[in-house]
């Protein structure tokens, strides 16, 4: 449970934690949060991990004297935890309430995992006793901030990562985890793809980005002074952020990172 806190930090590779951050923003309205990402820097998952935990700790440390609990909003950067310098920050990651959640639904049909190389690799999503497949989406994340997520272009690389690998799914009812906070923003997308091009009938998709806002336990308070702060390192066009969140709630800063 999140208690004495005043500001409170949501960092991730790019805007896909914005899903994280925009349901803890609704749900704990008089909390102020401040969202960090490294636009400049992605995709992260090209990298490897002592990379990855490089630029993950300078996102805590530019936090670290305005916060002091972070979530990471990123199933990436939560592969690496254990290599993050935590100083005396509270630090909450996305895969322990995830994998959680996953041990307690008793699984009973064929999981697929999208998300990106790192996390694909881990192997940290797959369960014991479970038929499942895991695709690494390497550039899917960038695409979808770079075109949005309706552009022909995120159909076309949704398409080509997951086509391939579907006539190996013999089931007609599959759960699909979206092991990468982008993901969600282009469900219809996979559902579509999926349903068009194999012999599945049914999808059940777990979102990672609410699995982890649902377990966010915040105090309510009256800490909060002025709008959420929404930190960026590289210019973004404000009409396809829209896409990502509601940028009239909140307070648009350009950092160097």
């Amino acid at each position: 449970m999140i208690e004495n806190t005043e500001n409170i930090g949501i960092i991730d590779a790019g805007l896909g934690g914005l899903a994280v951050f925009n349901l803890l923003a609704e749900r704990y309205p008089a909390r102020k949060f401040t969202y960090l990402c490294d636009i400049a820097n992605m995709p992260y998952n090209i990298h490897n991990e002592e990379w990855i935990a490089e630029r993950a700790n300078k996102l805590i440390h530019y936090l670290g004297s305005s916060c002091e609990t972070i979530i990471i909003a990123c199933n990436t950067v939560s592969v690496v935890r254990n290599k993050l310098i935590t100083g005396t920050h509270e630090l909450i990651d996305i895969i322990t309430p995830v994998k959680d959640y996953m041990q307690n639904l008793n699984l009973s049909d064929f999981l697929l995992i999208l998300g990106t190389k790192t996390v694909i690799g881990s192997g940290v999503y797959q369960l014991v006793g479970t038929a499942s497949l895991g695709i690494p989406c390497i550039y899917l994340a960038s695409a979808i901030e770079k075109y949005g997520s309706n552009h022909k272009k995120i159909k076309e690389l949704c398409a080509g990562y997951l086509i391939p690998h579907l006539p190996y799914i013999k089931y007609d009812k599959i759960t699909c985890m979206l092991a990468c906070t982008h993901y969600g923003y282009i469900e219809h997308i996979i559902r579509d793809i999926i349903l068009n091009n194999s012999g599945v009938k049914e999808i059940r998709f777990i979102h990672t980005a609410k699995i982890l806002a649902d377990s966010v336990n915040i105090v309510q308070s009256n800490y909060k002074k002025g709008k959420n702060l929404l930190f960026l390192n590289s210019k973004f066009p404000v009409k396809r952020l829209g896409e990502f969140t509601d940028i009239n709630r909140v307070e648009l800063r350009m950092i160097n990172i």
